[in-house]
């Protein structure tokens, strides 16, 4: 009868043992996070590359491929792509084109604590996606925690945008760009696209949508001065709202040093970097049309931290590129 006993409770003391083996090894809430993408046609073999890259990074609970513009379904393989992946993976189609549809609310999101958005081009390795994860519930979710800092001097009547090589030389960063970082999307994405906003979601779109030869009139008529952009020359100015976004609730940005970053568009003929100094020029218009509207509101200011955490700065040599450095 003992010997039963002794069994029993050997029997039930495993069972317990192997219960929370198994749930301490699943992924958390804490642990896990969904990654968004925005792309358009002629890159399925880019999103499908995203996809076969970031799937084996550990912690990854699904990826949400936005495509932004019509005739997905003849452009990319779907099915083929359902049926391969190692993680859940789904299309959300945009018919209109808009930077600002990287933004949309998106109630298939609301479980998800940690959402990654990353540019299809872009590709960092796993440790250090994890670390940013880390470091965003740290700030409890309040910052924009990512790998690409710049820095925004903000003036009346002009405001200045600075690359990564003169952010880096200054000493200090505020802002972090959105399409490589960590974002609260359930609190931001719904003041992103508040109603008082729409002024400024619109000077996004025109510049986004501005063909080669075609000018269109900005929403509200700019001084005489002000540069207009050609098709996909600034793909920089949603980031630059989101950041004001997220300085009006009182969140900043932290910066993190990947261990290694392949950004693809650097080997193409399709980037900001080959215009870097008519880029800077309409960033700073940007930056303007934003500080205009938002008044008072201050993107909080950090430093780097390099000595402190015993690493080497980048590379930044300036006459090689305005706006990124090597590492």
């Amino acid at each position: 009868m003992g010997r039963h006993r002794d069994r029993s409770s050997l029997a039930l003391l495993l069972s317990a043992v192997a219960t929370i083996v198994l749930w301490y090894g699943r992924p958390t809430r804490q642990t896990s996070y969904t990654i968004l993408t925005m792309t358009y046609e002629k890159r399925g073999a880019m999103v499908e590359g995203f996809i076969g890259h970031y799937e084996t990074c550990g912690g990854l609970d699904s990826i949400l491929v936005v495509w932004n513009g019509p005739d997905m379904e003849s452009t990319i393989d779907t099915a083929h792509i359902h049926a391969t992946s190692r993680v859940p993976v789904r299309f959300r189609a945009e018919g209109k084109p808009s930077l600002n549809n990287r933004y949309r609310p998106d109630p298939h999101l609301s479980d998800i604590d940690a959402l990654l958005i990353l540019d299809d081009d872009l590709r960092i390795d796993c440790d250090s996606v994890q670390r940013a994860l880390s470091a965003f519930h740290r700030s409890r979710r309040q910052d924009i925690v990512g790998w690409f800092p710049r820095f925004a001097m903000l003036g009346t009547p002009h405001s200045y945008y600075l690359g990564e090589p003169h952010t880096i030389k200054r000493g200090e960063y505020n802002l972090i760009l959105s399409g490589a970082a960590f974002v609260d999307h359930r609190r931001y994405f719904e003041l992103y696209w508040a109603p008082e906003l729409a002024e400024m979601r619109a000077v996004v779109d025109v510049r986004s949508h501005l063909s080669l030869g075609h000018i269109r009139q900005l929403p509200t008529r700019p001084p005489a001065h002000t540069l207009v952009c050609p098709a996909q020359s600034e793909w920089n100015c949603d980031d630059l709202l989101f950041n004001f976004v997220v300085a009006t609730a009182g969140g900043g940005s932290h910066y993190l040093r990947a261990g290694t970053i392949t950004d693809l568009s650097r080997t193409t003929g399709v980037g900001i970097s080959h215009d870097e100094d008519g880029f800077v020029r309409k960033a700073a218009d940007c930056l303007r049309r934003f500080h205009e509207h938002f008044g008072d509101t201050r993107l909080k200011t950090s430093r780097f931290r390099f000595s402190e955490d015993g690493e080497i700065p980048p590379d930044c040599d300036e006459r090689r590129s305005k706006l990124f450095c090597q590492y």
